[in-house]
């Protein structure tokens, strides 16, 4: 039976990363992976490397559907920023700001948290779409380790996931309970009564961003464990020395 061959960029990847392994540099190499070419990359990735990279493209596509839809139903915001369109104010955060970047001078230069109460402030005047989802971003870039790709969880903390996960739910009853001095909303939520056929909510995708993260958080936590795990029995283990 003819043997089955990986397909030539395969090859060329396993012969690289082969490469790399009998110079006995890979390790050094890898502490910069951005040097790697992508199908070596790959190789050094596992399952739980590429589920997180999932967790964090849905998180990241959850903020910008948000995002959106917050401008859809909240014209008026993006109206303070004369000549902005939905898509420039999205460019500026998504999808791939590090957490440095997020400094804003209309903002006065807050984030995460910062941002969120900014954007709850009856007295503000600028962008609430804007501020609110800056300070969004912001958290979701320290949740994840300001990482846009990941070949490990070690960078990962459950506790900031977690963190993530209450403040989106903070996020979701602010949109309902805090108003301005008229009584209105200071940010619509919904269509009334979703006759444009947008059956968003914005409290919807931020649960479903909530949930997200407290699922990871789980997974991570459970990473962790097996990892203690295993270091206890490593340190535990017997070495047999060989009986000439």
């Amino acid at each position: 039976m003819t043997a089955v061959r990986p397909p030539a960029p395969a090859r060329a990847a396993l012969a690289a990363a082969g490469a790399l392994l009998a110079a006995g540099c890979v390790d050094g190499f890898l502490g910069d992976r951005d040097l790697l070419p992508a199908p070596v990359k790959d190789l050094a990735k596992s399952d739980l490397d590429f589920a997180l990279d999932a967790h964090l493209a849905a998180t990241r596509e959850g903020l910008e559907r948000l995002m959106r839809l917050l401008y859809r139903l909240n014209p008026g915001q993006l109206a303070r920023r004369p000549g902005a369109t939905a898509d420039e104010r999205v460019a500026l955060l998504l999808p791939a700001r590090r957490y440095a970047e997020l400094e804003f001078g209309e903002l006065g230069g807050k984030r995460d948290n910062d941002a969120l109460l900014l954007a709850f402030d009856p007295a503000f005047p600028g962008d609430r779409v804007f501020a609110l989802m800056t300070g969004l971003v912001g958290q979701m870039r320290i949740a994840y380790g300001d990482q846009d790709e990941f070949f490990a969880p070690d960078r990962l903390d459950a506790a900031n996931l977690r963190n993530l996960a209450a403040n989106l739910e903070i996020v979701r009853r602010s949109l309902t309970a805090r108003a301005g001095a008229d009584g209105a909303p200071l940010l619509r939520h919904r269509a009334e009564p979703a006759a444009d056929g947008d059956a968003d909510d914005a409290r919807s995708l931020l649960d479903q961003a909530a949930g997200q993260q407290r699922v990871l958080a789980r997974v991570v936590d459970g990473w962790r464990a097996r990892a203690e795990r295993r270091a206890v029995q490593t340190m535990g283990a017997v070495i047999l020395l060989p009986i000439p």
